[in-house]
């Protein structure tokens, strides 16, 4: 799979384990977490979540009408 970092530096991209070591940090709080994603006409969309983070393992809830 290719990867590739969105900055419009040309920065490499960011591994994995940066992500997993913070959500490792933020396991003990409660926290809120945002999803940023595009709906089919391109216009972006941001939703609260809220996930769980258990083994390595990121959980949350969506259904068949969210994008």
């Amino acid at each position: 799979m290719d990867q590739t970092n969105l900055d419009i530096y040309g920065n490499p991209p960011i591994p994995w384990s940066r992500a997993e070591q913070q959500l490792d940090a933020l396991a003990q709080f409660e926290s809120h977490f945002f999803l940023a994603t595009v709906r089919p006409d391109g216009r972006p969309l941001l939703a609260g979540i809220a996930p769980l983070w258990v083994d390595g393992n990121l959980y949350f809830v969506s259904g068949p009408g969210t994008r």
